[in-house]
């Protein structure tokens, strides 16, 4: 829950700074669209390659999720969430707890702060924070979604977004958006992972690809169920 709070705060205490006054550090960053086009290109240009024929099954994954990939990208564009400051970059270890009350002092790792979602750091945040496994663990079988890791971090960011001293933060479109932040972030690094791979392991290690298809798999068949709702969390 503290977890939840920090990265709620941090999006609070930014929500008066202008994001025409940041710069895109690393251009189309969370452009989810953007990647999966630069995906079917590669595809298209390794489409005889041995890691594509591999990969069979992972590629179809992606294509079938296609329809989803402009959810944030789109709502911003046409006004109908707002453009934000995002960390960018929401993981556990970027989440400082004091060890002595157990309470959220801040985030750190400010590199990536540029203009976006919230949706994006809470659902990056979530993506490993409600693993049930380690970011490196093999063994697919004990990679899950824990919904009381989620439950609490989504108490725990609500609560510091919520109305607080006369000031209206985060919106009700927000609030549905929440479990496609989850899915797309998740979703996102997955495909970079993939592209990556068939790519030649120009960046990512690949054995992480297919851990990250676990997760929003499991979102889409019902492990995780708070769309709808977060607005009495």
């Amino acid at each position: 829950e503290e977890a939840g709070k920090a990265v709620g705060d941090f999006q609070y205490l930014l929500s008066d700074f202008h994001t025409r006054l940041l710069d895109d550090t690393i251009r189309h960053f969370h452009d989810t669209p953007y990647r999966y086009e630069r995906f079917k290109r590669l595809l298209k240009e390794n489409a005889k390659s041995e890691r594509v024929k591999e990969c069979k099954e992972e590629i179809e994954f992606i294509k079938k999720r296609k329809d989803v990939m402009d959810y944030i990208t789109s709502k911003i564009d046409s006004t109908e969430i707002p453009r934000r400051v995002c960390h960018n970059d929401t993981k556990i270890s970027n989440i400082m707890i004091d060890e002595k009350t157990n309470e959220f002092m801040c985030l750190i790792d400010l590199d990536t702060v540029m203009k976006g979602s919230l949706l994006y750091d809470y659902g990056d945040a979530l993506r490993m924070g409600a693993s049930t496994a380690l970011e490196d663990e093999t063994d697919l079988s004990k990679v899950g979604i824990s919904l009381p890791l989620i439950e609490a971090f989504t108490r725990g960011f609500l609560h510091e977004t919520r109305p607080r001293n006369d000031k209206i933060y985060i919106t009700d479109k927000e609030i549905d958006g929440l479990y496609y932040g989850y899915l797309i972030i998740t979703l996102e690094l997955g495909m970079r992972f993939l592209d990556d791979y068939i790519d030649g392991d120009k960046y990512y290690d690949a054995d992480g690809t297919e851990k990250e298809y676990t997760i929003p798999a499991g979102m889409d068949y019902g492990e995780y169920h708070s769309e709808g709702n977060l607005h009495d969390a």
